[in-house]
């Protein structure tokens, strides 16, 4: 078990007794920087939209079944799913956890842990609560020194592949199936792969983070190209405050994690609503953090797009979808104020000392 995740959580022999008591978006780098339209989340027994935006991030079971938030004690997520259980594949029962952003299960029959390529083709139990439905999905790789944070130590983070099945089918799907998330192109040879890290919540609608205790059982299923995994990799998380040593070297608050998660999803009014980027759309960024790394990825970019807080946008220069209709103007309009300018006009530069206002800039390549 690496250092970080023993330090980002709790170690596995000290959760034995909680365990069994439990019962049971530069962003784009050519993949989104923000939500596709609504209108095409699958919605096949009507479990809802992903907690970040409809069909977003959302990891399924194939056909509509969400769980990317998921609580390792059983407690339904927003969508009314509930972990029941996972067994190895010779049926040996285990609970399954998170520590950090590594998954392990425990098998209280032999008092053993397991991880990493131990786990494959282990399989995860769910069920649906509003109707009772059953489904599974079952660990088909791991891959542990794919994907990297961008930011910080460049420490590999772990990457696991799921399929699924609804009671009594095969595992004909892949929980994440890039039908409407463009790859990352950090980690472009993974298309089904996804990176789970514990500690997290979002507000449902709201695109905010949502207070929680990193203890708790609360995780979360990031699917490759949606908007937490760039939460992750920039250790916006819990799990990726921590570095392979075991060092909080980069904690952040809940303000500052909204701020860049209302940033990579261009949620300028601050309210999660409008949607004023589609999916694929090209944006580079910078947190206060690391103001340095502006306009990551590109070398370059033609204008600044606008500056942030956790309520949205403080102000705005280009809006990312101007060649697409989405004016300053019209943004104003449905948020119902003005912003102020964020430079002067033709600067493709954030101006000095930026990030000691404002936590996050984007900018157009």
């Amino acid at each position: 078990m690496s250092v970080r995740a023993k330090h980002s959580s709790v170690h596995p022999l000290s959760v034995v007794a909680l365990v069994l008591a439990a019962g049971a978006c530069a962003v784009d780098l050519d993949a989104p920087s923000a939500e596709p339209s609504t209108t095409s989340t699958p919605q096949a027994i009507g479990a809802g939209c992903s907690i970040i935006i409809c069909t977003e991030n959302a990891a399924t079971a194939g056909d509509g079944l969400l769980f990317d938030e998921l609580d390792l004690f059983g407690r339904p997520n927003y969508a009314g799913v509930a972990l029941l259980g996972a067994n190895l594949p010779d049926g040996t029962p285990v609970r399954i956890q998170i520590f950090g952003d590594e998954l392990w299960a425990y098998a209280t029959s032999t008092a053993t842990w397991y991880s990493g390529r131990q786990l494959l083709m282990t399989e995860i139990h769910f069920v649906y609560q509003p109707t009772g439905e059953i489904f599974d999905i079952r660990l088909e790789d791991y891959m542990p020194q794919s994907v990297f944070f961008m930011t910080g130590l460049r420490e590999p983070i772990p990457a696991y592949d799921f399929t699924a099945r609804r009671a009594g089918g095969n595992f004909d799907f892949h929980i994440c199936s890039n039908d409407t998330l463009p790859l990352d192109p950090t980690w472009s040879g993974l298309p089904h792969h996804a990176i789970l890290f514990r500690g997290d919540r979002y507000e449902p609608g709201r695109k905010a983070a949502k207070a929680n205790n990193p203890s708790d059982g609360w995780s979360f299923l990031a699917c490759n190209g949606g908007a937490a995994t760039k939460m992750h990799l920039w250790r916006h998380t819990y799990a990726g405050a921590f570095d392979a040593a075991g060092n909080a070297r980069y904690m952040t608050t809940l303000d500052e994690r909204t701020a860049l998660l209302k940033a990579i999803t261009d949620d300028f009014c601050g309210t999660g609503t409008p949607t004023w980027t589609v999916t694929g759309t090209k944006i580079a960024f910078a947190t206060a953090k690391d103001p340095l790394a502006f306009p990551f990825p590109y070398l370059s970019v033609g204008s600044i797009e606008a500056m942030w807080g956790p309520a949205g946008a403080l102000c705005i220069d280009r809006p990312r979808r101007q060649p697409w209709g989405i004016t300053k103007a019209l943004v104003e309009a449905k948020c119902g104020h003005p912003f102020p300018q964020c430079a002067p006009p033709g600067a493709t530069s954030p101006p000095a000392g930026w990030y000691s206002t404002h936590y996050a800039v984007t900018g157009n390549p």
